[in-house]
């Protein structure tokens, strides 16, 4: 057989049908994850696919003089290929983010946009993991880092080929050992990232790469043409291996296998009868790629629908398609275009102008549309944690959180407690000074104050609390203005953890049998350590005190609840029944603990009917699924004030 022959770049539907293939699995994955939970292979079965094929087509022009001009032609004709579609999901997507996204939201989403359009949003992602990183569903764009490595290796690749062909001058073996070269350092470099964090191997091109030269290897194959069995034994083969459920083999160990046998049925090539629908799904398995995710998240994101609902699910698939259908009988025609590639350049140039301006200009908060945002921002921020007037008052504090609002008044009223002490300063000083009260905060990040009371296992930890605890009462002793405190903390979650969301009386039982650090954090310790708390403060001097119980914890992010243009407010709540159930054994323990020495602020007055929780009041209550936004904070104190404060 000849060379030319060999490096053959003919169509092939069973081609297709792998891609066909792909996508379904990876729209499975997105969409019934505990079904196709190795369904992100799919993407793994795209990289073979793609080399094999650009090999053969590098090959191809490479026979052919003028270097230079085979590689413009080649690089533009990538451009044609990807591009149309690309740029036009972008488009839309940025519209539809101009018009309904929060400001954040269309910030990410601009800087996705652009980085995607130079192909570097895999280095963007792998940049944003972390604690505060979103949730995957919450980015729409996320699914753009697999064609940021593909155009890494649509870079290089051609340079490697070149390589090669000049060394071996279309003979037989530089090419080969070079592509082996690069598997196997890809490999190797796989193999380290994953010992030290499997996202970022996940995501970056070189540990890809041993993907690509596989595929470039097995373009150098003649394909075989005995009975083509073995073509739909290997294609049966891989099927399965995309249905093994995730953890049965390891990440590295189940991409080896995936890819082993994409290469090898791509080799051995099979044909079946009837296939037509899978070969059509398979020529617009690049659009619907780019299309369902972003109807995925667009769905959750402005309609909070959630995924796994057969009903609502297949519906998005079916959107999904007949907007993958649409794209590739209009747009993606450009590759034929004699204008195509100018068409390409001069759009993908404005769009990315119009997403760095929305991304400089983070997200446009001043929308006209969007004004009422403004002010639930407001409300969401949290206030620096220590200021100048609380410094002066308490030297070198070990504490987190030191505020003091200082009016000059002869009383003072002092929050002690953790986080939950920092939100409610806010809405305090605004009332305690109507009372004639200053307001001093004294408070530490996940450390209640209650003496005695080991939140942690290190004793490091141990010990930096209960010194940071020390501090603050050394403070309220110290200051003779003080007359009422006012004690704060999450308190279950220092046992439990939170419980699982969404919250089912199945989730919150089952939170509740849970303990953190069953030898140190239970409700016994915590008893006793709120009891230790009131002794300390009872001869201190004399305070009045109040502890203030947990407020009602969300299943959902409070800023979910506010209402976009052009939609509906969506209906939220918070059952009374289920908060009452995860705080029982907690307050029961308070109560216990304190017995009548001091006064309990129940957030249930203040928050709750006999079966909901308040979360909005023509304003968010809530900055976060737990702490109370700066307008909550005044609320709940506005709540109390009768109890807290003497009337005039």
């Amino acid at each position: 057989m000849s060379k030319k022959q060999i490096y053959s770049v003919g169509y092939r539907a069973d081609i297709d049908i792998l891609r066909a293939l792909a996508v379904t699995i990876v729209i499975g994955f997105h969409s019934f994850t505990d079904f196709f939970s190795s369904g992100y292979l799919g993407v793994d079965v795209f990289f073979v696919i793609s080399s094999f094929l650009i090999t053969k087509i590098l090959i191809k022009r490479f026979e052919k003089k003028n270097i230079f001009r085979q590689l413009f032609n080649f690089w533009s004709s990538r451009i044609r290929r990807l591009f149309p579609a690309l740029l036009t999901v972008l488009s839309i997507s940025l519209i539809i983010g101009y018009l309904s996204f929060f400001t954040e939201e269309l910030e990410i989403l601009s800087l996705h946009a652009w980085r995607s359009l130079v192909y570097w949003q895999n280095f963007t992602l792998i940049s944003e993991i972390g604690y505060f990183d979103a949730e995957s569903i919450k980015k729409p764009l996320l699914h753009l880092w697999s064609l940021s490595i593909e155009e890494h290796f649509y870079i290089i690749w051609p340079f490697i080929i070149l390589l090669g062909l000049s060394l071996s001058g279309l003979k037989n073996y530089a090419l080969p050992i070079i592509m082996a070269m690069i598997f196997f350092s890809s490999f190797f470099y796989s193999f380290y990232l994953n010992q030290e964090d499997t996202q970022i191997a996940f995501y970056h091109s070189l540990a890809r790469f041993w993907e690509m030269a596989l595929g470039g290897m097995v373009a150098l194959l003649v394909c075989q043409k005995h009975d083509k069995i073995w073509g739909i034994i290997s294609l049966m083969l891989l099927i399965a291996c995309l249905m093994v459920p995730e953890g049965i083999f390891s990440l590295l160990v189940h991409q080896i296998i995936t890819c082993v046998l994409t290469a090898t049925t791509i080799w051995l090539g099979f044909s079946m009868n009837n296939m037509s629908p899978f070969v059509w799904l398979g020529k617009i398995s690049y659009p619907l790629y780019l299309w369902h995710w972003i109807i995925f998240s667009f769905a959750n994101i402005i309609f909070k629908i959630q995924l796994g609902s057969l009903a609502i699910t297949a519906l998005l698939i079916l959107i999904s398609l007949l907007l993958a259908a649409l794209t590739y009988q209009t747009v993606e025609r450009l590759r034929y275009a004699k204008i195509g590639f100018l068409v390409c350049i001069t759009w993908g140039i404005t769009l990315f102008c119009i997403a760095f301006f929305f991304h400089k200009n983070v997200g446009l908060p001043n929308r006209p549309h969007l004004v009422y945002q403004q002010d639930y921002n407001l409300q969401q921020v949290r206030h620096k944690v220590k200021d100048e007037a609380c410094l002066n008052l308490v030297k070198d504090p070990k504490f987190h959180y030191c505020r003091y609002d200082d009016h000059g008044f002869d009383k003072t009223i002092a929050i002690i407690g953790d986080s939950h002490a920092h939100v409610l300063f806010p809405g305090m000083t605004n009332i305690a000074k109507s009372y004639g009260f200053n307001t001093l905060m004294l408070a530490n990040s996940s450390c209640p104050p209650l003496p005695g009371f080991k939140w942690h296992t290190a004793k490091v930890s141990i010990e930096m609390c209960q010194n940071q605890i020390l501090q603050i009462y050394e403070t309220l002793k110290e200051n003779s203005k003080i007359s009422k405190v006012v004690i704060t903390s999450r308190g279950p979650v220092y046992i439990h953890g939170e419980p699982e969301r969404p919250f089912t009386e199945k989730t919150i039982v089952e939170s509740l049998e849970k303990f953190r650090f069953p030898e140190l954090l239970t409700y016994e310790t915590y008893g006793a350590g709120l009891t230790a708390a009131i002794e300390t403060l009872t001869k201190l001097q004399k305070f009045d005190i109040f502890y203030l119980l947990e407020n009602p914890e969300l299943d959902f992010d409070p800023k979910d609840a506010l209402p976009r243009p052009f939609v509906k407010t969506h209906n939220m709540f918070v059952s009374r029944q289920l908060y009452d159930l995860r705080m029982q054994k907690y307050n029961n323990t308070v109560r216990g603990a304190i017995g009548n020495q001091i006064t309990v602020l129940d957030p249930r007055d203040a928050l709750c009917n006999r079966s909901e929780c308040r979360f909005f009041d023509r304003r968010l209550l809530y900055a976060d699924d737990d702490h109370f936004s700066v307008y909550g904070s005044y609320q709940i104190i506005k709540h109390f004030e009768d109890q807290i404060f003497e009337k005039p």
